[in-house]
């Protein structure tokens, strides 16, 4: 007996969980917590993706911004170390890559000056001729001498440059001092930053040996092959995909100008259809507008009328005399009978005697014209 106890009840505990398991079953899917997250993180990935998508679908725009990026950084730069940076084409590929180059000396003249007395080998103090161009760290080649000098500080009321260290040999006045420059790779510029696409190529308006020199102080130097350029740099960048072309220019002084959108040679930019026309100029010829005039029971008569449009858009219309003057009379007064009929009694008596008092006013003003001619009539009759 209690053995069949037990097997009912152990037949009613598993009954139990069994329907347990699927009320669980039923109640499976998420919680508004569980979709707001992922809504959140479905989100956050669309706003990381859609600049990339743009990134990638403007090739030219891109390569223009960073053009342009890369040259204010290099401005920058040179003005946060204190020393010369220069950017020019790399001569493995002058279309695609540039390079970025930095300097032991604040200046980009290639500045020179001379001695104005002798030096001894233990001069340390140099009197030259000027000191324009030379700076503090600035290393020197002094004539004959092979041996490393550095410009301690400069001082141009007494035209004197103090070396760190002692000159090492004699030199006689007139002996040549110049700048030597010593350009190694920036490496704080990546390569991926040096480098445009492979459907971007750039040119400018001096060749592929351009050279772009920031100073100290920010101040830009342009030269090329020939020396020191006084024109401004225009970098273009273009592509065969859209046949346009974008420009960046840097200015004499160091300012980079905002990007400049043109067609290439030998392709016109389309006007905007929602842009009106330009106006005529005041030598062109106008083309005068035959209007026809509705025709009535008395006349059936044309204006001819004349427009024209002056350089400031405003719209002149000339009648061509007094016939048109006529019939335009005909056809108000005629105009306002048929206005009339539909009135009945006192009112029709006053709309009748309104138009005859308007057509008595309209008459004596063309009679009190008649003794005008040409342009003073218009003006009498009201036309100008």
């Amino acid at each position: 007996m209690n053995d069949l106890l037990f097997v009912k009840h152990v037949c009613y505990v598993f009954s139990r969980n069994d329907e347990g398991l699927y009320v669980k079953s039923k109640e499976r899917g998420f919680t508004l917590i569980e979709l707001l997250t992922v809504l959140s993180i479905v989100g956050i990935l669309s706003a990381i993706a859609v600049p990339i998508i743009r990134w990638i679908n403007n090739p030219l725009q891109n390569a223009t911004y960073q053009v342009s990026g890369l040259l204010s950084q290099a401005r920058s730069r040179a003005i946060a170390v204190s020393s010369a940076l220069r950017i020019r084409p790399d001569p493995q590929d002058p279309t695609r890559l540039l390079l970025v180059e930095t300097s032991d000396t604040r200046s980009c003249d290639t500045s020179s000056t001379e001695l104005a007395a002798n030096a001894t080998a233990t001069t340390q103090e140099l009197k030259v001729v000027s000191v324009q161009g030379f700076a503090p760290g600035d290393h020197l080649t002094i004539g004959s001498d092979e041996n490393e000098n550095i410009v301690l500080t400069t001082d141009s009321r007494s035209s004197t440059i103090t070396l760190g260290k002692a000159l090492g040999t004699a030199q006689n006045s007139g002996a040549e001092i110049g700048i030597l420059k010593t350009w190694r790779n920036d490496r704080t510029f990546f390569a991926e930053d040096l480098e445009l696409s492979d459907n971007i190529a750039m040119e400018s308006n001096l060749g592929d040996d351009w050279e772009l020199c920031f100073d100290s102080r920010g101040i830009a130097t342009i030269s090329d092959s020939d020396g020191v350029r006084e024109e401004d740099l225009e970098i273009t960048l273009a592509t065969e995909k859209n046949k346009k072309a974008w420009k960046v220019v840097v200015f004499q002084g160091g300012m980079i100008d905002s990007v400049i959108v043109q067609a290439l040679e030998g392709e016109t930019i389309e006007p905007s259809p929602d842009l009106s026309p330009d106006p005529p100029e005041n030598n062109e010829e106008e083309t005068p507008i035959e209007v026809p005039t509705e025709e009535n029971d008395d006349v059936a008569s044309g204006a001819k009328l004349e427009v024209g449009i002056d350089q400031e858009g405003i719209v002149t219309i000339e009648t061509d005399g007094d016939e048109s003057d006529g019939a335009n009379s005909q056809n108000q007064a005629g105009n306002r009978a048929a206005s009339c009929e539909g009135l009945t009694g006192q009112e029709k008596s006053q709309c009748e005697s309104d138009g005859a008092n308007s057509q008595n006013q309209a008459g004596n003003r063309a009679a009190s014209c008649e003794a005008y001619t040409g342009e003073d009539k218009e003006i009498c009759l009201g036309f100008n």
